[in-house]
């Protein structure tokens, strides 16, 4: 019980019993708006912003006796995802001005890293689309070292120019003649075109794994195909690589003609410029950087470039630590990989070469720590840039919804779900074994539109196609089939035309066709009148 005070808006409890006995009563679905239950599911969200609408269904249902429809669902998780991340529109009319503060905390500086670029590009997951490519190098010890990154439409010659001409202003002047750049791709469209134009005399390789791939889909890539391809490609004497591809070339001469039509500088490791200090056959550090920027690719713009600066901030200052504290004069992985060979092949070791340099001659720590030293500046919060006349790209809707796994290879295994699924899945229209009615083609159904099978749904009990008929039954089979052939003659046209236009486009057709042909089959072989009538009725109905 209680009563109101002196200024009419509160109340003040006096009598209060905390054991209710009534049923609690839901709040009415149309007071359930999207802003309420972005509002009360925030926290939630914020800490999985990929929270599963069915989990945030039975949350609200078991906590506030409430229901909403998936599209509301949808909507409160959208609008606690652009409070904490920002608008997708508005991040384009912040971004020049964040890229003028960058450019102003963070002048071009040069750094030390192997001649060695990988260059990729992979789809972004937000509202308006767009590719996400990168250029990334490898550091003194065989780790990922990130040079430059950017947001264009598509994978095209125009958008490659545009990343490479903004390259090659920060690496171009560092870089001296006599250790030209080595660029590895996946040969994608333009690319090749685009870095011979701005880097006339860099070296070229493609990854290894592409490449296979492409043999592979031209010669069926069996277990020895596959060895020799591999052997080939891994090989660091001419006596290996020769042998394996001898042993391809008689194995299948046409598979060896395709593969030496790309030139064995640019997939062999026997044949790679040295100069480079890099014996990688794949592009997996521009992978790496993909898997490790993941989570990112569906922010807005704004926060994805950003964010991205924050883990390279991060993970610079945390290597330059790290490398701080190394006491030999090689980094952890090349002193590793050195004491291997030293355990192999005991005359195998680093040779000094005088002053601070080794035969491994990009392994040294001093390289190391000059290639994480540079320090990436803080910026004052981006939430504060003034908004500019940017538009946003042209909104590229695709049909049905659009899709955030990765796309993957031809022979790629698909990811291992932990749930168990069912072997034997049935379909409840059809009834076939093998798909569900999601996925079902229109089959036949059972007991109708399959010809001889049908007489045992129905209860006719058929002879064995061995037995000869009796006389009787011959007789009344050649009736039975003089006075139908005419009637299927007449009805086949007509028939034909309204499979057609009731079915355009639609999975209908191969159904209707199914009834079809099969009323036909019951027609010739003569099975009993009701078959004949339902597969009639069912085609009349479709």
């Amino acid at each position: 019980m209680g009563s109101p005070n002196s200024d009419g808006i509160t109340f003040v409890i006096k009598t209060l019993n905390p054991n209710h006995t009534c049923q609690r009563l839901s709040i009415k679905k149309e007071g359930v708006t999207a802003a309420w239950i972005a509002k009360k599911l925030a926290s939630n969200v914020r800490a999985d912003p990929y929270m599963n609408i069915n989990v945030m269904e039975d949350y609200l249902s078991e906590k506030y006796g409430v229901k909403a429809s998936k599209n509301k669902l949808y909507k409160a998780k959208c609008i606690v995802n652009e409070e904490t991340d920002g608008s997708h529109a508005r991040a384009y009319k912040k971004l020049e001005n964040y890229g003028l503060m960058v450019k102003e905390r963070n002048p071009g500086t040069e750094f030390g890293c192997r001649p060695f670029i990988g260059l990729d590009g992979c789809h972004l997951k937000g509202v308006y689309g767009g590719v996400l490519i990168s250029a990334i190098a490898i550091d003194g010890n065989n780790g990922m070292f990130p040079l430059a990154y950017g947001v264009v439409e598509t994978e095209c010659k125009d958008s490659w120019l545009f990343f490479l001409h903004h390259l090659l202003g920060c690496i171009g002047i560092v870089t001296p003649v006599w250790e030209p750049l080595t660029f590895m791709t996946d040969k994608q469209k333009g690319l090749i075109e685009a870095i011979g134009i701005k880097f006339p005399i860099a070296h070229h390789r493609h990854c290894s794994r592409h490449l296979y791939n492409n043999f592979k889909t031209q010669f069926g890539g069996g277990p020895a195909l596959r060895g020799y391809f591999w052997r080939a490609s891994k090989s660091y004497n001419a006596m290996d690589f020769q042998r394996a591809m001898n042993a391809m070339k008689e194995e299948k001469p046409e598979a060896y003609e395709w593969l030496m039509k790309t030139f064995v500088c640019m997939w062999a490791r026997l044949a790679f410029n040295h100069r480079a200090k890099s014996d990688h056959i794949t592009n997996n550090m521009i992978e790496s950087f993909n898997q490790w920027v993941g989570p990112l690719r569906g922010k807005p713009i704004l926060t994805l470039v950003d964010q991205i600066r924050l883990k390279l901030m991060g993970r610079f200052q945390k290597r330059y630590a790290k490398g701080c504290t190394y006491e030999h004069v090689l980094t952890p992985r090349m002193q590793k990989t050195l004491d291997v060979l030293q355990k192999d092949v005991r005359y195998c070791h680093a040779v000094y070469a005088g002053v601070d340099e080794f035969e491994v001659q990009d392994g040294l720590n001093k390289r190391y720590l000059m290639a994480n030293g540079e320090m990436i500046h803080p910026l004052s919060d981006v939430k504060n840039l003034a908004d500019t006349a940017l538009l946003t790209p042209v909104l590229k809707r695709s049909i049905g919804r659009p899709s955030k796994n990765r796309k993957r290879e031809a022979d790629e295994p698909p990811k291992q779900d932990n749930k168990r699924k069912s072997s034997s899945i049935r379909c409840d229209r059809c009834k076939e074994y093998g798909h569900n009615r999601r996925t079902c083609k229109g089959g036949p159904i059972k007991g109708k539109g399959k010809g001889p099978s049908s007489s045992r749904s129905s209860g006719v009990k058929r002879k064995r196609m061995d037995e000869e008929p009796t006389p009787s039954q011959r007789v009344t089979r050649s009736s039975q089939n003089s006075t139908t052939t005419s009637n299927v003659a007449e009805q086949d046209k007509a028939w034909a035309e309204r499979v057609r236009v009731a079915a355009k486009g639609s999975w209908l057709l191969s159904r209707m066709e199914s009834c079809y042909q099969g009323w036909r089959v019951a027609v010739k072989e003569g099975v009993a009148v009701k078959d004949v009538e339902a597969a009639k009725d069912e085609v009349a109905v479709l």
